[in-house]
């Protein structure tokens, strides 16, 4: 599956760096989400990490205004190469922040 996104750094399942190029941040998270969940499927055991990633990424899809995202920044409407960081802070809420 193309998920228009890669991992490019992960320091932990609640703090990921995705790289975004041929689809918006909306597009580029859904498809990295439901690759975490095929993933999560197709093992017998997955992992606590995948499972942490894929929750972080549902609840960042969840609660943000992508519209607003993509009427804000030109490079997370897609086509560009960006790289956002997802992560929880210190009281858990998914935050974000463009690299």
């Amino acid at each position: 599956m193309k998920t228009g996104a890669r991992i490019k750094y992960q320091a932990s399942p609640d703090d990921l760096v995705i790289e975004i190029d041929e689809f918006c941040i909306e597009t580029s998270a859904r498809r990295l989400h439901q690759y975490f969940l095929e993933e999560i499927l197709a093992e017998q055991s997955p992992g606590p990490e995948l499972e942490t990633a894929c929750e972080l990424l549902r609840q960042f899809l969840e609660q943000e205004d992508f519209a607003t995202i993509r009427s804000n920044d030109n490079e997370l409407v897609g086509h560009q190469r960006a790289r956002v960081r997802i992560f929880r802070d210190q009281c858990g809420r998914v935050r974000w922040a463009k690299l």
